[in-house]
């Protein structure tokens, strides 16, 4: 019979392997393939652009916490009054300079939601 020593030494070995296996089976990664923007496509801002502003800036843009108002029913005025859009130029965009310095935080548009937002803003930022 295992003196008490070696038995509090495998069950704590049985309990840290447990442990061991289950912290690498929770580990994954999403593989993320993100599509294409054709540039030759027309970017509708109902379509494409207002969803992306819903999902990813909503919570913080509503009107009262953050300016500009991001919410579907003002998020184009908002922009536009607010001169957060240079129509036809994105690189000279208030709205592109915040989103490519991260803001509010990295990953909260991707790459592919921002290439629209700038394709959007280059076709001229129409309301449609």
């Amino acid at each position: 019979m295992p003196t008490n020593n070696k038995l509090t030494k495998q069950i704590y070995n049985s309990i840290l392997i447990c442990l061991i296996a289950f912290s690498f089976s929770s580990c994954y990664y999403d593989v993320i393939i993100e599509e294409e923007v054709d540039v030759n496509t027309t970017i509708s801002f109902s379509e494409e652009i207002a969803p992306v502003f819903k999902s990813s800036c909503v919570s913080c843009h509503d009107g009262v916490i953050a300016y500009p108002n991001l919410s579907s029913a003002h998020a184009y005025e908002s922009l536009i009054s607010g001169n957060f859009i240079s129509t036809g130029n994105a690189t000279n965009s208030s709205l592109i300079q915040k989103l490519n310095d991260k803001h509010p935080f990295e990953g909260a548009v991707t790459n592919a939601e921002l290439q629209k937002i700038i394709l959007w803003i280059n076709q001229g930022a129409s309301d449609n």
